[in-house]
């Protein structure tokens, strides 16, 4: 009696839906991304992640059957350790970030500039050393005899760092989600929604990429078509969630396909501007706008040349930009701080009025910023205060 060859992982026609939808996502949002040349670092992190998972899923679903060839094998291997660990940093540096999103939104004149190398390290370089590391030390008995994965004695060496990466993670979210809300009376709504959206896909990522991966080594070790549909399922929703949270809800997206509605576009060589620049490591700095097809040829034609000065001119005057930006959120940040205070005497019993005085006072030191777009975003501020107090 020959009982044949033992039973082998082969992903079952379910796998290949969930990849191939996930998968969709993920590139999608890449797409959006280069086609709107979003350049923050928010969008940086997000891009590596999608890259991660996409890479991950396609040697996972394509190259773990295959066994023909043993080096080939091997090397798919050690590649889904390293994308699984990797898959887990690029989490990681989306916490990270997210912190720095907090901090650049409560001290805007102070904006945190880092190189993106730190994120690097911790999404690419770190995972890459370990991996080879655990491989080289375990090398004879690293690898399974009947399917392109370690063998399941070493499974810890996946686990282990992974879990240690997810524990880093949510203490980071958790310390994170204090500081949103201790800080959410200095940040105007839409920052406030910015940032909970990202702390919202960040919570869910974390969480569906730990379920989706379990029911993936669930598979390869049982065998069974069932831990092969729930991982479809759940991969379908990283990637869903992931297309949600970090693409159509990301700021600078938005922000994006608004300029695009509105006919805006992006002079090369300067930076998309915004009123809300928790995204950003540099100051925002001017856009120019393009002439709407619907305008009259006439007009059209006697504002392009303005419009061309304003362009060669924008060089020059960057550096005196730069105070009146820096000096209009520190302004702003005095006014809410201001307000802040006299709703916590309020709250105290105290008798505290918005009265003329400070009214003038706000208005005094608005006089002294002479462009007119920065002092129409002052203006709002102090009107927010005021209906802030008048409410409480």
């Amino acid at each position: 009696w020959d009982p044949g060859e033992p039973p082998r992982f082969f992903p079952r026609f379910p796998m290949f839906i969930g990849c191939a939808v996930s998968i969709t996502f993920f590139a999608v949002s890449l797409g959006t991304f280069f086609y709107f040349r979003c350049v923050t670092d928010t969008v940086a992190v997000h891009r590596n992640l999608a890259v991660s998972e996409i890479l991950l899923q396609l040697t996972f679903l394509i190259g773990t059957p295959r066994i023909e060839n043993a080096l080939i094998c091997k090397i798919i291997t050690i590649l889904v350790h390293f994308l699984f660990v990797t898959s887990f940093g690029w989490i990681c540096n989306e916490a990270f970030n997210l912190y720095v999103e907090v901090a650049n939104s409560i001290h805007s004149e102070h904006q945190q500039q880092r190189p993106m190398l730190r994120y690097y390290v911790i999404g690419w370089f770190a995972p890459g050393i370990l991996v080879g590391v655990l491989a080289n030390t375990n090398w004879n008995d690293y690898f399974s005899s009947n399917v392109c994965f370690m063998d399941f004695s070493f499974v810890w060496f996946m686990i282990g760092p992974a879990a240690g990466i997810w524990g880093i993670t949510v203490f980071v979210l958790i310390y994170t989600g204090k500081d949103i809300s201790e800080s959410s009376y200095f940040k105007d709504e839409k920052t406030n929604k910015v940032i909970t959206n990202h702390c919202k896909g960040c919570w869910i990522q974390i969480m569906l990429i730990v379920i989706t991966w379990s029911f993936a080594l669930f598979s390869v070790d049982m065998l069974s078509i069932i831990p092969q549909i729930l991982f479809a399922m759940f991969d379908m929703l990283q990637g869903a969630f992931f297309f949600t949270f970090f693409c159509c809800l990301n700021g600078e997206v938005t922000e994006a396909i608004n300029d695009y509605r509105m006919g805006m576009t992006q002079t090369s060589g300067l930076q998309r501007t915004t009123r809300y620049s928790i995204y950003r490591r540099y100051v925002p700095r001017p856009t120019t706008r393009r002439t709407l097809s619907n305008q009259s040829g006439g007009s059209s034609g006697a504002s392009q040349t303005p419009r061309r000065n304003s362009l060669n001119s924008e060089h020059a005057e960057e550096e005196s930009d730069v105070p009146l930006t820096n000096k209009n959120q520190s302004l702003r940040e005095h006014v809410l701080r201001s307000s802040v205070d006299k709703m916590r005497l309020l709250r105290r019993g105290g008798n505290v009025t918005f009265d003329e005085s400070t009214d003038e006072d706000h208005r005094t030191k608005e006089e002294e910023i002479e462009d007119s777009s920065i002092k129409e975003e002052v203006t709002y501020c102090i009107d927010q205060s005021k209906d802030l107090v008048t409410a409480v």
